[in-house]
């Protein structure tokens, strides 16, 4: 996406594959997932989870700890 500002470009599938691999298998927080997959913030990492996924990055972490148990 040539000319379009980096916090407005479309996160690519692996992005969002990494996060949620990240979110059901570390201990790091949701702001510290975010951040090390390249979100420029937390709220926007939902926000697109929501949008693209149906889902949040809280909803994904609970249903992960449940299946752990």
């Amino acid at each position: 996406m040539k000319g379009t500002a980096p916090e407005t470009r479309k996160p690519a599938t692996h992005t969002l594959r990494r996060a949620r691999e990240m979110l059901a298998h570390e201990l790091s927080s949701i702001a510290e997932v975010a951040y090390a997959v390249g979100f420029s913030s937390q709220a926007h990492m939902t926000s697109i989870f929501t949008r693209r996924l149906g889902v949040t990055p809280a909803q994904i972490r609970k249903s992960a700890a449940r299946l752990s148990v």
